[in-house]
């Protein structure tokens, strides 16, 4: 009785592996996904991707990241958060730039994951700017993460003058404060 996994079966094997620390396993899965030729099923390759985000291991995630056909929201949610997970904040705001630059429409799950990673960030400031994260949104949406980002920011900078200008330009598009 030979089993043969599908694109179906290994996401989930693999995911858990990221999950209980199993690299051995998740990297002879790796091995098999290469061999039968899944790496271009999208939902195989997201799992992959954060098989190794869990692990640490940022060397092969970026290989793989940089390997996959297709990236949607959730691979680049993948990325981002796990970046944001180990600290390598300005590395989570390149790739943000880079989802931005490709054309990647970002959800309000994505946003809030992204503000969320990306709040740790030493320079909030530049990062808020240079990350054009809110540049995207229509403007209901903008005030919402950016009353969130002021909220957040306070709480753990004390920058309220510095959100509260950024907010402003954002949803004015002058900076009068």
């Amino acid at each position: 009785m030979g089993f043969r996994p599908d694109y179906y079966t290994l996401p989930p094997v693999i995911k858990s592996c990221g999950g209980a620390g199993e690299v051995f396993m998740g990297k002879l899965l790796h091995g098999w996904v290469i061999r039968l030729g899944f790496e271009e099923y999208v939902i195989v390759g997201t799992s992959v991707l954060d098989f190794y985000v869990k692990i640490g291991d940022f060397v092969d995630a970026k290989q793989v990241f940089s390997g996959m056909f297709w990236k949607d929201s959730v691979v680049w949610n993948t990325m981002i958060s796990g970046f944001g997970r180990a600290g390598l904040y300005r590395e989570a705001l390149e790739c943000v730039r880079n989802m931005n630059e490709e054309g990647v429409k970002m959800d309000s799950m994505m946003i809030c994951k992204i503000l969320d990673e990306i709040i740790k960030e030493p320079m909030l400031p530049d990062a808020c700017r240079q990350g054009n994260i809110l540049d995207n949104r229509n403007r209901g949406e903008a005030l919402c993460y950016c009353t969130f980002l002021i909220v957040q920011a306070e709480l753990h900078f004390g920058m309220q003058d510095v959100c509260l200008r950024i907010y402003h330009e954002k949803t004015t598009g002058s900076a009068r404060i």
